[in-house]
């Protein structure tokens, strides 16, 4: 079964009775519902108005995740936030996270309850939200409508990284986070944000990416651009996307990267990408 096809979100995310989103917060079945709306969310609306999917620090990537457009430099706003079982619209609520607050969305919050299908939970989301009426004209040049912006890309990889693509039981120390704004204190993810900063990779303009870690593995980061930095050598998930690995080859790579010996001097190709990179500016 192909990772993300219909087959593969439903063995994840359905019942019997269709998607239930009663239960135990942070149950595997629950997270699995929220991370395939995120990613039903991120492939309808991200090119369209930059929305994205924010994760903070501590594991809360289970819990009161921001869906907002921090990277739209036409119309940049929040919509509202998935909450365990719930959708949260922005009704008179502001997030701030990162340094920065939206307000959006006139649509009243999704509670827990029963959809016969998945379309049907879809659609109830996507109306509370506010989405389908949400675009403005003149994005000519937002970071999200450019061809090398790939952030649904990025988080299904991560998705697969930080899960393995497995319904087990989710450990709180594994996570996916959003950057800039990570916690610098967190165990291991200093050294990853400091080779991110060389060059002034993440001043001005820079997309926005996401950083992942699962059992006590090294961090990953995956800017939005597809450019992948761990502590043992660096890739390009769009490059390998364009020259035909799917999300589940591409996250074998990365994953097969992350846990390079640490007896070398130099991450692999650290040092000519970063030359690349400075004559593409």
């Amino acid at each position: 079964m192909d990772a993300f096809s219909k087959s593969w979100w439903d063995s994840k995310s359905l019942t019997l009775d269709g998607v239930d989103t009663r239960g135990f917060i942070g149950s595997p079945r629950l997270n699995w519902i929220r991370w395939r709306l995120m990613d039903e969310l991120l492939r309808r609306h991200y090119q369209d108005i930059g929305l994205e999917v924010g994760f903070g620090p501590l594991g809360i990537e289970l819990y009161n995740d921001p869906l907002w457009s921090p990277n739209c430099s036409r119309d940049p706003r929040y919509f509202g936030r998935l909450c365990a079982n719930h959708v949260h619209s922005a009704i008179e609520e502001t997030w701030e996270e990162l340094g920065e607050s939206f307000r959006g969305g006139t649509q009243d919050f999704v509670s827990e309850g029963v959809w016969p299908t998945w379309s049907a939970y879809l659609g109830t989301a996507i109306e509370a939200l506010g989405l389908e009426s949400s675009g403005v004209p003149g994005h000519a040049g937002c970071w999200h409508r450019r061809a090398k912006s790939v952030f649904p890309l990025v988080f299904r990889v991560a998705l697969l990284l930080r899960t393995g693509g497995e319904v087990g039981p989710t450990q709180m120390h594994d996570g996916m986070y959003t950057y800039p704004g990570v916690d610098e204190d967190l165990d291991g993810v200093a050294a990853i944000l400091t080779l991110l900063r060389d060059e002034d990779e993440l001043e001005g303009t820079t997309p926005r990416g996401l950083v992942v870690r699962r059992e006590e593995e090294p961090w990953i980061a995956i800017r939005s651009d597809g450019w992948v930095l761990t502590r043992h050598g660096s890739t390009h998930i769009r490059e390998l996307w364009l020259s035909g690995a799917n999300e589940g080859a591409i996250a074998t790579q990365v994953q097969s990267l992350a846990q390079w010996g640490e007896g070398n001097a130099y991450p692999v190709g650290r040092k000519d990408e970063v030359d690349v990179r400075k004559r593409e500016r």
